[in-house]
């Protein structure tokens, strides 16, 4: 049996970029650098339904929690006239989307090689304090 050449990730192997949700948000945060789910939702989503915003919010938390992203502002609530929780791009490894395991609980970087654990606290503790810019 011939063994396919790549990258060894989640339940199988990985040879290249994916085109994914998850990759168009990683690539739209990488660009912005400073954003909220909303504004990758009008980057890299066709229809701004529901799901979409939901899968969006739970990859931000993983990605927080992990230590990729910081949050500069949370929201004042939801809704018409509501501000929606700003973050920063804190930790940016390379070009492929890290990989969130809800069973798991944790995130692989496939530009690394990490498999990073999301720490609940984590999230809180890196609430960033400074004005950046």
């Amino acid at each position: 049996m011939k063994r396919k050449e790549g990258v060894k990730k989640f339940g199988g192997w990985h040879t290249g970029r994916r085109d994914n949700t998850r990759q168009k948000i990683w690539d739209a945060m990488k660009v912005s650098s400073r954003f909220d789910k909303h504004q990758l939702a009008l980057l890299v989503l066709e229809s701004d339904s529901s799901g979409h915003m939901r899968s969006i919010g739970e990859y931000l938390t993983a990605l927080n929690r992990a230590g990729y992203i910081r949050i500069l502002k949370h929201s004042n609530g939801q809704g018409c006239g509501g501000n929606a929780t700003r973050y920063l791009l804190f930790r940016d490894t390379g070009p492929l989307a890290p990989r969130y395991s809800k069973r798991h609980r944790n995130v692989y970087d496939p530009n690394t090689g990490e498999t990073i654990p999301c720490d609940a606290n984590r999230g809180k503790e890196a609430l960033c304090q400074a004005a950046i810019g």
